[in-house]
């Protein structure tokens, strides 16, 4: 029987506690109980026994193992005297804690009301426990009190007094130290009722460092605690950590528990400590992570207890629970924790195939041998798997498992025929997997059967016969995902779709989407996932295909959405880094993919995630990346702020105070759609973000370095992203000039680009800068040949059909030319010539002025460019004009042999009609 004895002063108080499990220490058998007693009246007497030298009394516990007959045990329970004592010491409080019983070579044990077993001969004997009753092969254990208490502490003591406890364990001055500094905590926490067991496990450097348990049989009071460790603290000079199991409780659902049901974890304390509970938990031994209100834990408060509701049950959820109370005072920190374990019933992720995957029929006859496979991760779950088959026509006959440690494979045999008797009803086979509580989940495969006739497409390396028009598909190897190939209707294979991740950026995609379930600090699990998801991308080839790029910026996507997030330190260098690990030329064509049903690019899904990422990061110093320049700085009211990113420089101006961050990207200029074919992007892509969204108007000036230098008379056009119509607008920012090609202004923050005319603008404006060589050729041949045609017949009509003296003279063998020209005599020569070259000059001279226009002005210059084109052109245009009426009609001898040949003209016409006159008379 184990005796719990507590003392005061020279054994002044005892509790005693008795177990009956077999142990030989007393007599077999005694009949007498008084000579028992006596006999434990005598036991005690020859204890060693120390005492406390303050006031309060010391107190010990002590354990005494007794063999009975059964038939006794009603009869010792009445004896139990209510105390035993002389007058230095008493002994208390009798209870019975284990009974034992031999078995067959084994040992069952029971625990006694109020009392347990402990979590350490739980899990060393998991099998051979149920509920308060435990089968040992041998040895058995002990039950403890419901209301034990066990501390751990580290005490750090200040001064020399105990540096010898460093030395030798060996040597004397180390044997005399450790039983100083063991009696000077015993004395302290002795004085509580119930103190059962003291060691020191360990000494180390730090000053003098001692790590030691006490175990106290019998629930006590925290505050009392405290007073007992400000005592041991003020004693020895020392700060102290403590931690205690059993001051609190954890009251946990029964184990196992349903896959995604919801639970509830409730933390209690008999005392208000005054503080609230922190939980936490650890799976596999592995790190401990707090527990925080989240999307699938939420967590509430009350005086002396908290309740932890998980909503939706997970193998992310099973582990071990610790929950906290954290009470601090001058050089003393005391922790009071429950811990327990929850284990799940888990359910899996199913993929299910089947060999082959399209049975072919040869003859309309056969019966053909299939088999199914259902693929499962491998877990700790002992699932059972069934078959079913309602539309099969054969048994289904269940396969022996193949189990690897990544993964478990279960299969299945089955018949299929090539006459089925509805040819409407598809064979399909499904298998269901069960878990621990019964709960359930199924995946099915439908065979698509190649009848005889039908047509399909022969085998191709990896890719089996498949069915016209159907996809066949195939795990991915070494990755997640699946990959697709389709047999078109025409029985011709169509390019292969591969949807293969790297299990690493699969993984770290699956975190991104838990960081903010409440496992976790969320800023700490998104830091964590963005510094692994650098390492992943240092590699390139790693992540070289489109599947590998489009899930990692997804996973900056996933992270840019979730709410309260704050990245600080490694996590803004590890969202940096990885961001510009995406940008490597070596990843060009991975950037080349279909748009998604919401039309939005994996480029646009980049730079937004980053757009946000930056807006939630605390970013204190300018940070510089192969492929990504960040720079910033605090924009102080009345005063500008400048970065510069890539030799962009950018000054931002806004009527309130905040911090500015510019990003500047290389290669992503290349990959963000451009929907207008008339320009080209022609800088890098420059970001520029605040911390908080302003109020008033903000103006963005940018200086960009142009990829490729702008030719005379090519138009840019200063552009933001436009996240609605996912494409480049040029809304609310504007081009300076010519005068600085690459000078924009903006009224709005965004990621910012020049793009450049692919045309000069004078082919944008001439009519027929597109037309096809043959249309050219047809409108040279139009004006070249044929109107000069046309102009020789007419004159060859109008001159009498060509006659001889009338249209041509044979001495000269040219046309005739008299009465076209008008020579002037000697005397007007030189008054002509003095003319002509008066008016001539500002003809031609005036003109040639906006043609110097032309050639100083760029046509992206403004108004001031098309006014001189259009003048020099007009003006040009009509120099024929001007000569004519200037130099032939301004010219008196002009005029008078034109008036004489009109006159003359008039004359014969006059001439004629009278003639005519007469002979019709």
């Amino acid at each position: 029987m184990h005796l719990k004895r507590l003392r005061q002063h020279q054994l002044r108080f005892f509790i005693l506690r008795g177990c009956r499990d077999g142990s030989v220490i007393q007599p077999e058998e005694n009949r007498n109980m008084n000579k028992m007693w006596g006999f434990i009246f005598l036991y005690i007497l020859g204890l060693n026994i120390s005492q406390a030298t303050g006031e309060d009394p010391s107190t010990q516990m002590y354990y005494v193992k007794l063999r009975i007959d059964k038939n006794n045990i009603e009869r010792l329970n009445n004896w139990l005297p209510s105390s035993l004592s002389n007058p230095t010491w008493k002994v208390d409080e009798f209870h019975p804690t284990t009974t034992c019983k031999d078995m067959a070579g084994k040992r069952q044990c029971h625990c006694e009301a109020d009392h347990r077993w402990t979590d350490k001969v739980r899990q060393s004997n998991s099998k051979g426990c149920a509920g308060n009753t435990c089968t040992f092969p041998e040895k058995s254990h002990t039950c403890v009190s419901n209301s034990t208490v066990r501390l751990r502490g580290s005490i750090r003591i200040q001064g020399p007094g105990y540096h010898d406890c460093l030395r030798d364990e060996n040597s004397q001055e180390y044997q005399s130290c450790h039983t100083k500094l063991l009696n000077k905590i015993q004395e302290v926490y002795s004085t509580l009722k119930g103190f059962d067991f003291l060691n020191i496990t360990k000494y180390s450097f730090g000053s003098i460092v001692a790590d030691f348990g006490v175990t106290i049989s019998k629930s006590m009071s925290p505050q009392d605690l405290i007073q007992k460790s400000e005592n041991l603290i003020t004693a020895l000079n020392a700060s102290l950590n403590l931690e205690t199991q059993g001051v609190v409780s954890l009251t946990m659902p029964d184990n196992p528990v349903k896959y995604d049901s919801q639970q509830q974890l409730l933390c209690t304390s008999k005392e208000d400590l005054g503080t609230t509970a922190v939980w936490r938990q650890k799976k596999d031994n592995k790190k401990e992570y707090p527990i925080t209100n989240g999307t699938e834990a939420d967590i509430t408060f009350s005086t002396r207890s908290s309740t932890l509701t998980l909503k939706k049950i997970s193998a992310t959820w099973e582990g071990e629970y610790t929950c906290v109370f954290l009470q601090k005072k001058t050089s003393l920190d005391i922790t009071h924790s429950a811990r327990a374990v929850m284990d799940v019933a888990l359910l899996p992720n199913i993929f299910i195939t089947a060999v082959p995957e399209f049975p072919r029929c040869l003859n309309i006859d056969d019966v053909l041998n299939v088999r199914s496979k259902c693929l499962i991760r491998e877990d700790n779950e002992n699932y059972t798997v069934t078959w079913a088959g309602p539309t099969m026509e054969g048994k289904i006959t269940p396969l022996k498992a193949d189990y690897s440690p990544e993964e478990a494979v279960h299969q299945a045999e089955a018949a299929v025929t090539c006459h089925p008797s509805d040819p409407n009803l598809k064979p399909e086979i499904t298998c269901t997997f069960h878990n621990r509580l019964n709960q359930s989940r199924k995946v099915s495969f439908v065979f698509n059967i190649i009848y005889v006739g039908d047509g399909f497409c022969e085998a191709d390396g990896d890719w089996r016969e498949t069915k016209a028009n159907f996809t066949s598909v195939l795990q991915c190897k070494n990755a997640d995902g699946l990959r697709q190939r389709k047999c078109s209707i025409e029985c011709i294979w169509e390019p292969e779709e591969e949807h293969c991740v790297n299990n690493d950026v699969s993984r770290l995609l699956h975190s991104a989407h838990d960081v903010d379930i409440g496992l976790g600090s969320l800023n700490e699990n998104a830091a964590y996932v963005f510094d692994r998801l650098r390492y992943v991308t240092n590699n390139s080839m790693a992540i070289n295909t489109v599947s590998n790029v489009k899930a990692t910026v997804e996973v900056l996507d996933v992270l840019s959405d979730k709410q309260g997030l704050r990245l600080n330190g490694s996590g803004v260098y590890g969202f940096l880094e990885s961001s510009s690990n995406l940008m490597e030329k070596s990843l060009e064509k991975t950037w080349i993919e279909k748009k998604d049903d919401a039309n939005v690019s994996m480029a646009e899904t980049y730079i937004h995630s980053v757009e946000k990422l930056m807006k939630v990061s605390n970013i204190t110093a300018n940070n510089i990346q192969k492929n990504i320049e960040l720079a910033t700085c605090d924009k102080k009211q009345g005063s500008g702020c400048t970065n510069t990113a890539f030799g962009v420089t950018v000054d931002f101006d806004s009527s309130d105070n905040d911090s500015v961050a510019t990003a500047g990207f290389k290669e992503l200029q290349k990959y963000l759609p451009q929907s207008d074919e008339e320009y080209e992007v022609n800088s890098i892509v420059v970001m520029t973000t605040t911390q908080k969204n302003h109020s008033g108007s903000v103006v963005v000036k940018m200086n960009f370095p142009l990829i490729r230098p702008r030719p005379r008379n090519v138009k840019i056009k200063c552009v933001s992203w436009d996240y609605e119509k996912h494409q480049w607008s040029s809304r609310g920012c504007e081009w300076m000039g010519p005068d600085d090609d690459g000078h924009c202004v903006c009224s709005h923050l965004s990621s910012f680009a020049i793009l450049m005319a692919s045309t000069l603008l004078h082919q944008a404006v001439f009519l027929f800068h597109k037309m096809s060589k043959k249309v050219y050729l047809r409108f040279y041949i139009i004006l070249g040949y044929a109107c000069p045609l046309l102009i020789v017949l007419i004159t060859f009509i109008a001159s009498s059909g060509g006659a001889e003296g009338v249209y041509f003279t044979k001495e000269s063998c040219w046309l005739v030319y008299s009465g076209f020209f008008r020579i002037p005599d000697d005397r007007s020569a030189a008054k002509s010539v003095m003319r002509t070259v008066t008016l001539l000059t500002p003809i031609f001279g005036v003109t040639w002025i906006f043609g110097f226009g032309v050639t100083i002005l760029d046509l992206s210059s403004g108004i001031a460019a098309p006014v001189a084109n259009y003048a020099f052109i007009l003006l040009n245009s009509f120099q024929g004009l001007f000569i004519l009426l200037t130099t032939y009609l301004g010219d008196n001898l002009t005029r008078q042999a034109l008036l004489n040949h009109l006159k003359k003209r008039a004359s014969v016409s006059d001439s004629s009609t009278t003639l005519d006159s007469k002979l019709s008379k």
